[in-house]
C-alpha cells in the first residue's frame, strides 16, 4: 500500500516508522510489515490491524499532500476515517488520535461476529425490505441508491434472500464485524470513556461529520460523547457529502488506497461534474509513488495552488521546452483501393464503432455518466478509471435492463471494457 510512498518521501516515511514504532506495543506487531512489505502473517483484514494502519496511512499522505501546499477548505472522514481527519485539523494529536484507533479497533474487534451487506438501493427502499429482522441496521449510507446494512449473520442471509426474491442488487462486503449497529453498543461505550481521556483542542480547518453530515466550523468543539455515537451510528457519508459540496467551487481529492469515495461522489447528482482525484487509486506499489504525483497534478489542474518548489524539493529541476501550438492531428495516409467484390458475395458488415446508435456507443455513453469521464473508449478497463465494485455491479444491471439480456459477471470481470460488454449483450 504505502512502499512506494515509503521509499520516496522522507515525510511519510518519519510518520509512518513514528507511528509504527507507537503501536507496537499496543498491536504486538510492526504495522510497516502491512503498510510497507507484503504482509507476511495475513494480519491487514483482522479490524483491530486494519483501523490504525489505515489511519495512519492516511494521516502520512494526507501530511504529505498539505507540505506540498495543498489546503482544504474541508475535510470528510467515512468510518474510521473521521480519526486522521481530526488529527489533520488540528484536533487531535497524531499519538492521541492512533492510540484511540487502535482501541477502537480492538474494541471492535472482540465484538460477536456479524457482517455488511451492501445494497444497490436507496434507505426507504431498504428499510421497508428489512421490516420484522429487528436485529439488523443500517450502517452506511453512501450514495442515493447505496445503502449498508450490519448484524449478526442469520438474519443478514434472511434479509438477502428477500432482496433476491424483489431483484435488488446486493454484494456481501468483506467484514467480519458488524460496523455501525447496535452489535457495537458495548464496544462504543468503552471507547467513550477512552476518548474522554484524550485531549481535544481546536481545530483549524473545518470537518464535516459523517454522523450527522454537519459542518464542524474551525474552533467548533464536537458534542460530548461523540467518538462513541460515531462508532454506533450509521455513517451518513452522502449528507456529508452533499455539504462538501454546497461548498463555492469545491474539488474532492481521496486520502487513502483505491476510489470507493470518489466513485459515490460521481453516483450523486451534485458532484457528477465537480472535479474528484483519487491520490492512490490502483493497489499498486510503484517505486516512484507516480500515482500519487498524478492525482497532485490533477489538482493543480482544476485550480488547486501547488507549492511545486516544495513538491521538488532537493532534486533539480529540468526544465522542458514545449510546442508554442497545439498539435492538430491530419491524416494525410492515401487508402489502397479495396479489391472488387463478386457479385454473387454479400459485403460484410462494417464493424461496430462506438458512434451514436450503436450498443457500444450506448454502453460508452452509459460508462462516461457513470464514471464521470468523458475519455471512456471502447477498450478502456472499467476499474483503470475510478471504478469500483459496486458500481461495477450497478452498471451491469443497467445494462441488464436496457438490453433485456443476463450478463455473465465473473466472464466480464476477466476483461471489463465496453467492447467485450457489448458481445455480451449481442452475442
Amino acid at each position: 500500500m504505502a512502499r512506494g510512498l515509503y521509499q520516496h518521501y522522507p515525510s511519510v516515511r518519519a510518520d509512518l516508522d513514528h507511528g509504527a514504532e507507537l503501536l507496537a506495543p499496543v498491536l504486538g506487531l510492526d504495522l510497516r510489515d502491512v503498510l510497507v512489505d507484503d504482509d507476511p502473517h495475513g494480519v491487514v483484514h483482522r479490524t483491530d490491524v486494519t483501523q490504525p494502519a489505515l489511519a495512519l496511512y492516511e494521516v502520512a499522505l494526507g501530511r504529505l499532500l498539505m507540505s506540498w501546499g495543498v489546503r482544504p477548505a474541508a475535510m470528510i472522514g467515512h468510518s474510521v476515517g473521521e480519526f486522521p481527519a481530526a488529527a489533520l485539523a488540528g484536533e487531535l494529536s497524531d499519538d492521541d488520535m492512533l492510540r484511540l484507533v487502535a482501541a477502537r479497533g480492538r474494541l471492535m474487534q472482540d465484538t460477536p461476529e456479524g457482517h455488511l451487506l451492501a445494497v444497490l438501493a436507496g434507505p426507504s427502499t431498504v428499510a421497508t425490505h428489512l421490516a420484522g429482522l429487528d436485529e439488523l441496521d443500517i450502517a452506511a449510507h453512501n450514495a442515493p441508491e447505496v445503502t449498508v446494512v450490519a448484524g449478526p449473520p442469520a438474519q443478514l442471509a434472511t434479509f438477502r434472500e428477500r432482496l433476491g426474491v424483489a431483484e435488488v442488487p446486493c454484494r456481501a462486503l468483506p467484514a467480519q464485524r458488524a460496523f455501525h449497529s447496535r452489535m457495537m453498543a458495548d464496544a462504543a461505550r468503552l471507547l467513550g470513556v477512552e476518548a474522554d481521556r484524550v485531549t481535544h483542542r481546536p481545530r483549524t480547518i473545518p470537518v464535516v461529520s459523517s454522523v450527522d453530515g454537519a459542518l464542524l466550523d474551525a474552533g467548533r468543539p464536537r458534542a460530548a460523547g461523540y467518538w462513541a455515537a460515531q462508532m454506533r451510528s450509521p455513517v451518513r457519508y452522502h449528507d456529508a457529502l452533499l455539504t462538501a459540496l454546497d461548498r463555492p467551487d469545491p474539488v474532492l481529492v481521496e486520502v487513502g488506497p483505491g476510489t470507493t469515495l470518489t466513485s459515490m461522489a460521481r453516483q450523486t447528482p451534485q458532484g457528477r461534474h465537480v472535479p474528484g482525484f483519487a491520490v492512490q487509486p490502483r493497489p499498486t506499489q510503484r517505486a516512484d509513488a507516480a500515482d500519487v504525483l498524478a492525482g497532485l497534478g490533477g489538482l493543480w489542474t482544476a485550480g488547486v495552488p501547488v507549492d511545486w518548489a516544495a513538491v521538488r524539493g532537493d532534486t533539480r529541476a529540468r526544465r522542458v521546452a514545449l510546442p508554442t501550438y497545439p498539435f492538430a492531428r491530419t491524416r494525410h495516409w492515401l487508402d489502397a483501393t479495396p479489391a472488387p467484390v463478386p457479385d454473387d458475395v454479400e459485403p460484410a458488415p462494417p464493424p461496430a464503432t462506438a458512434g451514436e446508435g450503436t450498443v457500444l456507443g450506448e454502453i460508452v455513453q452509459l460508462w462516461g455518466r457513470l464514471l464521470g469521464s468523458p475519455d471512456i473508449g471502447p477498450d478502456t478497463n472499467f476499474f483503470t478509471v475510478g471504478g469500483e465494485s459496486l458500481l461495477f455491479i450497478r452498471m451491469v444491471n443497467q445494462v441488464q435492463r436496457r438490453f433485456a439480456v443476463r450478463i455473465p459477471m465473473e466472464q466480464l470481470s476477466a476483461e471489463p471494457t465496453p467492447r467485450i460488454l457489448a458481445e455480451l449483450v449481442t452475442p
